[in-house]
């Protein structure tokens, strides 16, 4: 119960009453309202009673007496209503009632002092839930209340307030409407689990407070609740088992289930907690370990089975559950005369756990698997998949829920037609049968982790298994027979175990360092074996040793590393042949790629001779010659974010920096000395830093430049040879590609009824291509919603398992949503003419009524069409997959990562670097650059779930034109031609993805890209007409800040990134907020000084080999308004230059009045080294240490939200543009700042003068301040 104090606290707050009233009241002997009502009888004796003891100690007697009265009033008169419950307004501190504002802030602040987050608005429970929850805690009296009750923070902002009138008389209480006002949201499951989720966070604020008396021992994970009274992570362990438990039951089944298991764990909970001295916290922890088998998915049968697991793409016929699925007349062989075993067919087969399918004898078909009852699932894969010798399909029948996110795998690989065949060998005769009956180490791995994942789940153990072992669905599989069964099972072992992030066994090779266990003179110890030469010959001495090598932290090649982790598990290595491909291997892989889930009898035309063209075999042989992995995926697959850094960096463009996500690693490392530090610079100084480094493209793109490479008459005939080779190949396959179209769907045939089936599956084979499902969904169709398995091409990441069933099971009530929201507009006829034309091509059914669709007796899903109008006058038709409910439905494991416009310029880098191998300059190059476009029309309806529609290539200038047509021929055989209305002619100039590209001074060393003219064009019509109407609205201002991002991509560094801070705060003003500011007004004057000035981005096609520089600066700052400054730089020809750089009043006045300015002055100090010695940074790239985070952040993104940074960072791009310099901005740690001293000390400082620095005083030319930009530029253009 509220004490005395809480009471009248709150009373006072109420009624503005000071300390001593209350004080006075309590000190009577008063406890509650109904005392304080019935103390007095009338005025006088209240005044007599409260008021006259402490009149001298008010500060204003006669309102804090009249306060008094009206407190004392509206008690009588709420008291009084709550006995004749004439209404439920009351001034007591009771459930309803908000807790003091101040004891709101102190849980508040409490709960962040502990956990450090900061919840979503809507996630975030209500000031008045809150309350309910600290006063529960508090009387140890818990309800189980209606979860679709709660109300978030957001519903108490958006609502309107209330007045609530007291007994009947003039007297009001404000009060906020959350409770009454808020609409709550539709009831599904997935509501109610975010209803729960505030309610449980109302528990975990106040929950926050330390149990008392606090225990002796130290806080663990394992034991927050004896030191918090309702923990977090408790709670949130409850709420995920919930979340898991709703993806494991039907759709429909969800919302009851979950909301009963709900209400009864917290009615476990209200009762514990009532009855016993714990808390809560160690309540709900008891309850959940005990009702954890309640959690357990039940058993849904028939129409309410649970989703099956994306992998069971081919799910058998369920069985009515009284009838035998083995009634009936039974086979006792099959067609071909192969007896079939009696015991299996009656159900008595001690193996019906895993069925086998044909295919594991060559012959393609998929098993039948027995019939599905009850929550079990079928995990069906391909053996050859998980690190096996030779293709089987199998199946795996469980009831783990974790196994069901297993994407099933198609198998792509070239396999030898008689790998089932018994053979001979030294050892004796080897039976595949029994060779391959052992699970691969690949596949044991998969199992345990996802039989760990399930542990985890029900909390029987802890995840110590992060990741999935590796798996290869395209490659060359034929050499593999040949080595022991062995190798891919028990030999493979620790090599997966390290692969997982397990420790490795006692007798595997670990790497260490020469200078670890080497001592001069002395030879190296008996279990240490040098590495260093002939690695392939000495792999038996290798078992169980340790391999030294003197690479530093340098990553070993590619091919040396797999020796190496093979060694280490005591694997044996093939030579690296390359075997001819026979028709029946390379007939039986492109058969398995297209027989889908039926058994499809294809006649197949003679293709070997073709297939084994040195066209096709070329790309093998240069990732041997190089010393790349020549074996499993060879196709294309998306960089890593590491990657894209590194590729961004040699484009000069710096991505993230410092600790921030997807960051490059250090250029030197942390944790060093100031000396040690400015060696390591020195070293980067002279070897270059990530702007210096080659472009970062695939293999592919890569062997494309060693090909251009060549001599040009000799690259024309491989052309020709080989653009004549796919023709042959498409000729013959299309027959092939004819018997496939006929057991498509109409449908998906209409859609493109000339795509070339047949010589897709033969090249993702011969390519080696990483989504083997690619065919499959061609002939049968992507999934438009649900869940999107991973196709191996992008990097994977966690998705949300999702079945058609779900995404249809409320698909009419969520149509007749739309359907009333529906509109008549001016673009309806665009929207009609729009869907003729889809109908015309195929890409849809012949339109039907409301009435006649609802008649189907179907279950299906609407999507709204609206129109969008571009600047340019064009109609677009968009499909809203949002409002139609598709995008909830559907969820992609892929993460997409899509084509950079800067792509040709890597292009022209790649082939840069192959010439530069070969010692040719760019000077000496045999022909120039000619670049040209295509562009694939109706790219998403006939390639779905396929982003890109722009194309591009770079080519010599003399081969364009026929290697263009070369391009457009080899679309036309696959069955989707180029749009010609969109065509690029070859030239010295592109346009991609928007960026222009300008090869026409690749002699000197570069490329220069700049934006469209139409984008310039758009953005000066949107400012002219701004300024015309003196109207900026919130939409405009959006499409602004839109275009001039873009702009960001073609112009020099980050020229157009600072000065737009109002433009983009704009695009959330409220409704009448359009007039112009002098703030929008500037940003507009930067805007048009950026376009003026013209500042194209320069990409470098090769490395900047002599002109770098190196510096280092740092700023301090003692007291208010006083600072310090320096700098140190190493220029290009080794000099090494500073400079003390006074900071006056005339400094901070730059600036507003707060006290700390450290980061203005970190900034301060790299403009002013520019400043200081602007010709030894002219032409130069290099790196710049700083060491403070605000500072780095300004000038890595060129802009910042302190309007100070944010000039100064614009100013520090706009010079580095005139001086044609390239710096990288990197983090120093202060320790290890070899600026500090003379940031500090000055001319005193010692550390510059015995590093033999030419160090004079820096005067900051204040005036540069009041100039806008384009005067700035105009200043900084002579010292270029």
């Amino acid at each position: 119960m509220a004490t005395p104090e809480q009471i009248f606290d709150d009373l006072a707050q109420r009624f503005k009453l000071e300390a001593p009233v209350t004080e006075q009241i309590v000190k009577l002997g008063i406890t509650t309202l109904s005392e304080f009502r019935f103390y007095c009888q009338d005025d006088s004796e209240l005044q007599a009673s409260f008021f006259t003891p402490v009149e001298s100690s008010l500060s204003n007697a006669r309102l804090q007496k009249a306060r008094l009265r009206q407190a004392w009033a509206a008690v009588c008169q709420a008291e009084s209503a709550r006995e004749d419950k004439g209404s439920a307004a009351t001034v007591s501190l009771d459930e309803e009632d908000l807790l003091p504002a101040s004891q709101l802030s102190n849980i508040k602040e409490m709960f962040w002092r502990r956990y450090r987050i900061v919840m979503p608005p809507d996630n975030t429970p209500s000031d008045r839930w809150v309350s309910k929850a600290q006063r529960a805690l508090t009387k140890r009296s818990m309800d189980v209340v209606d979860v679709w009750d709660v109300r978030s923070i957001f519903n108490q902002r958006t609502s309107t307030a209330k007045r609530r009138r007291v007994a009947g008389s003039v007297l009001y209480i404000a009060e906020q409407g959350d409770e009454d006002d808020a609409t709550a949201s539709e009831q599904t499951w997935f509501t109610y689990l975010q209803q729960l989720r505030v309610y449980l966070y109302s528990l975990a604020l106040p929950g926050a407070a330390a149990v008392d008396p606090a225990p002796t021992g130290k806080e663990t994970p394992e034991n927050s609740v004896e030191h918090v009274q309702v923990p977090l992570d408790v709670l949130l362990k409850y709420l995920y088992r919930c979340e898991k438990l709703a993806l494991q039951l039907p759709e429909r089944a969800r919302l009851q289930h979950i909301q009963s298991l709900d209400r009864a764990e917290r009615g476990e909970w209200a009762q514990r907690f009532a009855n016993s001295a714990a808390t809560l916290g160690q309540c709900v922890l008891a309850v959940y370990r005990e009702r954890d088998a309640h959690r357990l998915a039940p058993a849904f049968t028939g129409r309410e089975m649970p989703p099956l697991p994306p992998a069971s793409r081919r799910v058998s016929t369920e069985v009515p559950p009284n009838e035998d699925p083995r009634s009936g007349q039974l086979a006792k062989q099959f067609r071909d005369g192969t007896r079939l075993c009696d015991a299996y067919q009656q159900g008595r087969c001690p193996k019906q756990g895993e069925n086998e399918s044909e295919d594991a004898r060559g012959r393609g078909s998929e098993a039948q698997s027995a019939p599905l009852r009850g929550a079990w699932s079928d995990f069906k894969y391909f053996a050859c998949v998980f690190l096996a010798a030779r293709r089987k399909f199998q199946i795996i029948r469980h009831n783990l829920a974790s196994m069901q996110m297993l994407p099933f795998h198609q198998c792509g690989h070239l396999h030898d037609p008689h790998e089932w065949s018994p053979g001979a060998h030294d050892s004796g005769i080897s039976c595949p049968s029994a060779d391959e009956a052992e699970y691969s180490a690949s596949l044991c791995f998969t199992l345990v982790v996802a039989a760990s994942h399930w542990a985890v789940d029900k909390g029987y153990a802890v995840l110590r298994i992060q990741r999935l072992p590796p798996v290869q669905v395209s490659g060359d599989w034929r050499g593999l027979v040949k080595l022991p069964p062995k190798t891919f099972r028990e030999d493979a072992m620790g090599l997966m175990a390290s692969h997982v992030g397990l420790m490795p066994s006692a007798d595997s090779a670990l790497r260490v360092q020469v200078q670890d266990v080497w001592q001069r003179g002395e030879p190296l110890p008996a279990d240490v074996v040098y590495i260093g030469h002939s690695l392939e010959q000495r792999l038996p001495e290798l078992r169980g040793k340790k391999l030294a090598c003197d690479c530093g932290n340098a990553q070993k090649p590619e091919h040396v590393r797999r020796i190496l982790l093979a060694a280490m598990a005591g694997l044996q290595i093939p030579g690296s042949v390359a075997y001819p491909i026979s028709q029946s291997s390379i007939v039986s892989a492109a058969q398995s790629l297209v027989q889908g889930s039926s058994r499809l009898s294809l006649r197949w035309p003679y293709i070997e001779d073709l297939v084994n063209s040195p066209h096709f075999t070329a790309f093998g042989d240069w990732l041997r010659e190089r010393g790349l992995p020549d074996a499993g995926v060879l196709g294309h697959r998306a960089l890593g974010s590491a990657c894209v850094m590194a590729q961004r960096a040699s484009a000069a463009d710096q991505g993230a920096v410092a600790s921030k996500r997807h960051a490059l690693p250090p250029v030197v490392p942390y944790g060093q000395t100031a000396d040690s530090h400015f060696r390591c610079a020195l070293d980067v100084q002279l070897h270059g830093c990530p702007l210096d480094w080659e472009a970062v493209v695939d293999h592919d793109v890569q062997f494309a430049a060693a090909s251009m490479a060549t001599d040009l008459a000799r690259l024309r005939r491989i052309r020709a040879d080989a653009m004549a080779l796919l023709k042959e190949l498409a000729v013959r396959l299309w027959p092939v590609s004819q018997q496939l179209h006929a057991v498509q769907h109409p449908d998906v045939h209409s859609v493109n009824p000339r795509v070339h089936l047949a010589l897709f599956a033969v090249c993702v084979v011969l390519l080696a291509w990483p989504d083997t499902s690619l065919v499959q969904g061609l002939l049968e169709g992507f999934p438009a919603v649900g869940y999107q398995e991973p196709c191996g091409v992008w990097q994977s990441k966690p998705a949300r398992f999702c079945t058609l069933q779900d995404a249809l099971s409320e698909g009419k009530r969520d149509a007749e949503a739309v359907v009333s929201s529906l509109r008549p507009s001016e673009d309806d006829q665009v929207v009609w003419e729009a869907g003729e034309k889809d109908e015309k091509a195929g890409f849809c059914h012949p339109s039907v009524g409301w009435q006649e669709l609802t008649a189907a007796g179907r279950l299906f899903r609407v999507i709204r069409r609206f129109v969008v109008t571009q600047a340019s006058g064009k109609k677009r038709v968009i499909d809203d997959a949002l409002a139609g409910r598709q995008s909830e439905f559907s969820s992609d494991a892929n993460k997409l990562q899509f084509c950079s416009a800067i792509q040709p310029c890597l292009h022209a880098q790649a082939l840069a670097a192959e010439l530069a191998r070969q010692g040719k300059c760019c000077a000496e190059w045999p022909d120039t650059l000619a670049t040209a476009g295509e562009d694939l029309p109706d790219a998403y309806r006939k390639i779905p779930m396929r982003p890109d529609h722009a194309w591009a290539c770079v080519d010599w200038s003399s081969l364009a034109t026929e290697t263009q047509l070369y391009v457009e021929e080899l679309f036309e055989l696959f069955g989707f031609p180029f749009s010609t209305e969109k065509r690029q002619e070859p030239a010295a100039a592109g346009d991609f993805l928007g960026l222009m590209h300008d090869f026409s001074q690749l002699q000197q060393g570069t490329v220069r890209v700049w934006v469209r003219e139409r984008l310039v064009e758009k953005i000066g019509d949107i400012i002219r007409e701004a300024q015309e109407t003196d109207t900026l609205k919130p939409g405009q201002a959006s499409k602004l800040y839109g275009c001039v991002t873009f702009l960001d991509q073609g112009v020099f560094g980050r020229v157009a990134r600072a000065g737009l801070t109002a433009i983009k705060d704009r695009q959330y003003a409220s409704r009448g907020h359009a007039r112009l500011t002098d703030e929008l007004r500037s940003a507009f004057d930067t805007i048009r000084a950026v376009l003026d000035m013209r500042p194209q981005r320069l990409v470098r096609v090769l490395p900047q080999l002599g002109s770098r520089v190196l510096a280092a600066s740092d700023a301090a700052q003692d007291a208010c308004r006083i600072g310090s400054g320096g700098f140190l730089v190493v220029t290009p020809k080794k000099e090494r230059l500073g400079a003390v750089v006074p900071v006056d009043d005339a400094v901070f006045h730059l600036w507003d009045e707060q006290e700390t300015k450290i980061a203005q002055l970190e900034l301060l100090m790299v403009l002013q080294g520019l400043l200081t010695f602007p010709s030894q940074f002219q032409g130069s790239s290099g790196v710049w240490y700083v060491d403070n985070i605000a500072a780095l952040m300004a000038l890595v993104r060129g802009r910042s939200d302190s309007p100070e940074l944010d000039h100064m960072a614009q100013t520090v791009h706009i010079l580095l543009f005139h001086l044609r310099c390239y710096l990288y901005f990197e983090w120093v740690p202060s320790g290890s700042n070899w600026a500090d001293g003379i940031s500090r000390d000055g001319f005193e400082d010692r550390w510059w003068r015995s590093h033999g620095f030419k160090v004079h005083s820096s005067t900051v030319p204040v005036f540069l301040w009041r100039f806008p930009l384009a005067v700035r530029s105009s200043i900084f253009s002579f010292l270029a």
